[in-house]
């Protein structure tokens, strides 16, 4: 719980809820696995849903990820609680979060997907994969190329077997899909029998192959 004079500023910079009614309106949830992601080489995944767009979502998730605003969750997945009835659900699914490099961990104190996925298991009922590990780390991705964000984490994940499993990997935004990429070729080489992934937000246009896809 925050106190004082910053937590205040926190309360009024980032609510404690998201708008509801007819604001809700303005957070849809769109498949991203689009012919023109696929070209670009997101071919491990199945299929991605984002609950929404960045430019709708962008103060919540920089809330949730650098100034602790975990009193956000609630709301964020109940719109991936929504964005989840465009996957297929079956007994053997299970939610993985994208993880974070242990040293990035240590430094932010959490991560947000594994707060997402954890989250969301419990509202779906459904059960958690976490034996997906971030074995080397790589500097932020913001600001690269596709190409550059790609050959970044190329073999960053190692996962543990998997066999057999349905797994939706969860995460924030996805901005290339080179790391929900690079994911779910680790838990394919682990015996996954399919990837999809669920995130937060896209940050860019699905519609248009200009658009990047991280």
């Amino acid at each position: 719980m925050k106190h004082g004079y910053t937590g205040q500023v926190l309360d009024f910079l980032f609510p404690k809820t998201l708008p509801k009614g007819p604001f809700l309106a303005k957070y849809q949830p769109v498949r991203l696995d689009t012919p023109q992601l696929r070209l670009q080489g997101l071919d491990a995944v199945y299929r991605v849903v984002a609950a929404a767009s960045y430019r709708n979502l962008h103060r919540e998730i920089r809330a949730l990820k650098y100034c602790q605003g975990t009193h956000l969750l609630g709301d964020l997945v109940e719109l991936l609680v929504r964005a989840s009835a465009l996957l297929p659900m079956s007994d053997q699914v299970f939610l993985c979060p994208v993880p974070l490099h242990w040293s990035r961990r240590l430094l932010r104190g959490y991560n947000q997907s594994q707060l997402l996925a954890q989250e969301l298991a419990l509202r779906l009922s459904v059960p958690m994969f976490t034996e997906l590990r971030r074995v080397r780390a790589t500097l932020p991705q913001t600001r690269r190329s596709h190409d550059e964000r790609r050959h970044a984490v190329q073999h960053a994940f190692h996962s543990l077997p998997c066999m057999n499993k349905h797994i939706i990997l969860v995460d924030d935004v996805c901005t290339t899909g080179a790391t929900l990429n690079a994911c779910a070729c680790a838990l394919h080489d682990a015996g996954a029998k399919r990837i999809d992934g669920l995130v937060l937000a896209q940050s860019f246009d699905p519609s248009t192959s200009s658009g990047q896809a991280g």
